[in-house]
């Protein structure tokens, strides 16, 4: 018996090949087997495929056994035939497991079924896998037969914790998942015997949240816990990492992990430890940034922001404002990571999605308001003098922080088609000219000049409030009301109410207005100096007389 190519051919030959292949599918004449392995090394790529599959397919040991010899020449055609087949159809995969359990299986055989197990997913050899692995007397074999336990357990853990995350398990499948779990407590309990931490990671990624192994592991004080926590610590396995960052989205977390996820300081966790948090980080997880504070992981606040991903901004907000909301450093991260956000939307003429933005403007909510104090000590900065795209070389000081605080929440709130643009307004809200002007006498002039620019920018209510100053009842108000309209250039405007002041107030003020008036530039402004001039009081005289000079004029 022998069989046909597939080359090009009309209906009819393929009806007849289709029909070649069923009965050979079903046949149980042993040539059948023999006639189908010529084929598994036909030159005929297509050929090749069809024996393969119908072999998989039989249900006789022979058949089973060509394949399976085949495996480690034709490994890429047999995967690319029966990666997509289920498991329960298939007779050759319960085969391999049968291959995996007969104690007369030869090393090579034992070895190639292992691989066959591995990247064909079959849970059921898992338990064997183990067993070999830790008993078997050929050193390969157990290589061999460890390498196998950590690739399925990491297939497995993988599909338990998606369907633990979003669906309920199948209860046979999880019956046995968990059976494998109580076969690994008992590895990991005799460490001591094999000193092996593949078997130790191979748990950990077949492991889910809810374990009740792990969980009875996690909270006795053994020695099969400090290896448990130690490989948490510090592997960089994809499957355990996952784990560990995935106990965020948990309402309780065994204490000894706890210790784990806060301590941890690597990148590789710090991805997924972000990944876990998302965009849209739920009730669960802020609680425990807010109960235990920001993972080392995270801690270095814009440094650190300008390492991760960009895709991890929102995320990496959210982590530092449930975390840190008190903080300042908070608020500086939060308006970097939006700032280079904006840049990039700029720059690509995209607009970062309603999640990201909604994300911003929840992470910006919960930041503390700076008080005036904290406003203050910003206005000691240079960079409050400068654009706020400008690149810093540092932000060393705090004033420069606090800076670069401001001028950031200023270009955001009064971006008016921003979404953001009024939470950065509410977070401006303490800097303001009622609160400023106490302060205003008790600052320097390199101070006054930008507390004055940056009021001018965002309080609609400056002109207006000293204006009012400048006619209030107090005589220090009304003081601090002139020092602050010749600040910021506002004498012209002013006119009126220091014209009102320098002819009939107390003398202090009196001179304080004449003095303004030398940062004027109006006719009407000169014209009253010339009068001041002839006044009764000499200071006033020469208050007047030196304004006028100041300005080039004569009285």
């Amino acid at each position: 018996m022998s069989i046909p190519s597939e080359s090009p051919c009309r209906g009819l030959r393929t009806m007849s090949l289709e029909t070649t292949y069923l009965i050979l599918r079903r046949s149980k004449q042993s040539e059948a087997a023999d006639a189908l392995s010529v084929g598994v090394s036909s030159g005929d790529a297509t050929t090749r495929e069809r024996c393969i599959e119908t072999l998989a397919y039989r249900c006789d040991s022979a058949s089973h056994r060509v394949l399976t010899r085949s495996w480690s020449q034709y490994s890429e055609a047999i995967i690319a035939r029966l990666e997509t087949q289920s498991h329960d159809d298939a007779a050759w995969f319960g085969s391999v497991i049968s291959l995996l359990k007969d104690p007369t299986t030869s090393a090579s055989d034992l070895c190639s079924a292992c691989d066959i197990a591995s990247r064909f997913h079959l849970t059921k050899a898992l338990p064997r896998l183990i067993e070999l692995a830790r008993n078997h007397d050929a050193r390969e074999v157990r290589e061999a037969m460890l390498d196998g336990v950590v690739s399925l357990s990491y297939h497995w853990g993988k599909l338990a914790r998606n369907q633990y995350a979003g669906m309920k398990p199948s209860p046979t499948l999880e019956r046995e998942r968990v059976g494998v779990m109580e076969q690994f407590d008992s590895t990991a309990r005799d460490y001591q015997s094999h000193r092996s931490d593949k078997f130790i990671d191979a748990m950990l990624m077949l492991a889910t949240w809810n374990d009740p192994v792990l969980l009875s592991i996690c909270n006795e004080d053994t020695p099969s816990r400090q290896i448990i926590l130690r490989r948490m610590r510090s592997s960089k396995v994809r499957g355990i990492v996952v784990l560990l960052a995935g106990y965020l989205r948990r309402k309780t977390i065994p204490e000894s992990v706890v210790g784990v996820i806060w301590q941890r300081a690597d990148a590789v966790f710090r991805e997924y430890l972000l990944r876990a948090v998302s965009v849209t980080p739920s009730a669960t997880i802020l609680h425990h940034f807010q109960e235990f504070g920001l993972p080392e992981c995270l801690r270095g606040g814009v440094e650190l922001a300008e390492q991760i991903d960009r895709a991890h901004d929102a995320s990496l907000a959210q982590a530092y404002s449930a975390a840190m909301a008190q903080n300042p450093e908070t608020l500086l991260v939060i308006l970097e990571l939006i700032d280079r956000q904006w840049k990039h939307a700029a720059a690509s003429r995209q607009c970062p999605n309603e999640q990201t933005i909604a994300a911003f403007a929840q992470s910006l909510h919960r930041c503390q308001r700076p008080s005036m104090d904290f406003w203050l000590q910003a206005m000691n900065s240079p960079l409050m003098d400068g654009d706020v795209d400008a690149p810093q070389d540092s932000l060393d000081s705090q004033s420069d922080r606090a800076a670069r605080i401001c001028r950031l929440l200023i270009d955001l709130s009064l971006q008016e088609d921003s979404p953001l643009a009024q939470v950065a307004s509410d977070l401006l809200s303490e800097l303001t000219i009622q609160q400023a002007l106490p302060h205003f006498c008790k600052s320097s002039p390199i101070q006054r000049v930008r507390l004055g620019r940056t009021l001018i920018q965002i309080d609609g209510q400056t002109i207006a409030v000293i204006q009012d100053g400048l006619r209030h009842a107090v005589m220090q108000r009304r003081l601090e009301a002139i020092d602050f309209a010749k600040t910021l250039g506002l004498v012209d405007l002013m006119f009126e109410p220091l014209s009102t002041i320098a002819r009939g107030d107390h003398q202090i003020v009196r001179m304080a207005a004449t003095e303004a008036l030398a940062d004027a530039q109006g006719e009407a402004s000169a014209d009253l100096l010339r009068e001041l001039c002839n006044a009764e009081q000499p200071s006033l005289r020469d208050a007047a007389r030196e304004a006028l000079q100041a300005r080039g004029l004569h009285a």
